[in-house]
C-alpha cells in the first residue's frame, strides 16, 4: 500500500503541545507501520515506534500524547510514517513525511474558535493556516458520525487544498458511497 502524510509540502502549524498527527494508506496491510519525530534544528529523535498490522486503508491517527511527545513553541520538527514490506521487518519504499512547527494562537484566532460552533472549527482553523487541528477536528468529527458524507466531502477538500489529491480521491468516493447506500 502507498503511505501518505496528511501534511502541507510545507510545514504545517499546529497550536498544540500533542497534536495528532494523521496519515492515509491506500489499501489494507497486515504489516508493521513505523513513525519518527525529529526536532530539526538538534537532530533529536523524540518518536521511535513500530505498530503492528492490521491497518485498514483510510486515514489513521498517531496521537502524540500516546507517547508522552511534547512540541515546544517556535520549534519545527519532522516527521514520518514508514511501510514495512518484508516479514523480517525490511523497509519497503513507502515513507511519507512532513513538517510540523507549533506555533502560538494569536488573540484573533483564540477568540474566533472560542465564539464557533463546532462545524465552523475546521474552517477557523484552516483559514488561519492551523494544519494539524484543522484536519484533527475535522477527523474527530467524522469519527463521531462515520455516516455523514458531507464530513467527508469537507476533509477531501481540505486534502486537495494542500495537493493530496490520493487521498482526498478516496474521500470522496467514501462519501459517494455513504450518500448512496443512505438513499
Amino acid at each position: 500500500p502507498e503511505v501518505y502524510a496528511l501534511v502541507p509540502r510545507e510545514a504545517g502549524l499546529t497550536i498544540e503541545e500533542q497534536p495528532v498527527l494523521h496519515w492515509y494508506l491506500s489499501k489494507p496491510t497486515n504489516a508493521p507501520m513505523k513513525a519518527t519525530l525529529i526536532e530539526v534544528q538538534s537532530r533529536e529523535r523524540l518518536l521511535d515506534t513500530t505498530t503492528e498490522g492490521p491497518f485498514a486503508e483510510g486515514v489513521h491517527a498517531l496521537r502524540l500524547a500516546d507517547f508522552g511527545v511534547r512540541l515546544r513553541l517556535g520549534t519545527t520538527y519532522q516527521w514520518s510514517v514508514e511501510h514495512f514490506a518484508g516479514s523480517q521487518g525490511e523497509s519497503s519504499d513507502f515513507v511519507a513525511g512532513g513538517g510540523i512547527e507549533r506555533v502560538a494562537p494569536d488573540e484573533e484566532l483564540r477568540s474566533a474558535l472560542a465564539a464557533a460552533s463546532p462545524t465552523r472549527v475546521p474552517f477557523i482553523l484552516a483559514e488561519a493556516g492551523i494544519w494539524y487541528e484543522a484536519i484533527s477536528s475535522l477527523s474527530a468529527r467524522i469519527d463521531a458520525s462515520p455516516r455523514d458524507a458531507e464530513l467527508r466531502y469537507q476533509r477531501a477538500a481540505l486534502l486537495e487544498q494542500v495537493g493530496l489529491e490520493t487521498p482526498a480521491r478516496q474521500e470522496r468516493r467514501a462519501a459517494s458511497l455513504q450518500r448512496d447506500y443512505d438513499r
